[in-house]
């Protein structure tokens, strides 16, 4: 299976990512983003979760959450499945919500996304 541009732009930074709190808060954000910026190539729905101890007590963790939708889940296998291994990381997945969670997440946007379509149009009454 082909490694995915994810895990690649991952090994070339997990030094870097290990260290993460003795850089400068610019070069902080600036790997932030480009962790979440190659992950979003991948889905934009999965959400890595950093775990450094400021002191390196213990290895490194990076987690994903995902939804419960099934497509969601299957990128994230996907994923985890291509990951090279890494004897100084620990790489798992979570679930960030549950379906019944998710489904009414869902329906409170859609309903938000209505009321807000119903203000816009009585704005031009």
């Amino acid at each position: 299976m082909k490694t995915p541009a994810f895990w690649r732009w991952f090994t070339a930074n997990k030094n870097k990512l290990k260290q993460i709190h003795t850089l400068p808060k610019r070069e902080q954000e600036e790997l932030l983003y480009w962790l979440n910026k190659h992950l979003d190539y991948h889905n934009p729905r999965i959400k890595p979760q950093l775990h450094i101890s400021a002191d390196n007590d213990g290895p490194p963790s990076l987690t994903f959450a995902v939804y419960s939708d099934h497509e969601i889940r299957a990128a994230m296998l996907q994923l985890l499945e291509t990951a090279p291994p890494y004897k100084d990381w620990i790489i798992s997945a979570s679930q960030d919500q549950t379906d019944a969670e998710y489904t009414q997440r869902k329906k409170s946007q859609e309903e938000q996304d209505i009321q807000d379509l119903i203000k816009y149009l009585d704005s031009y009454s």
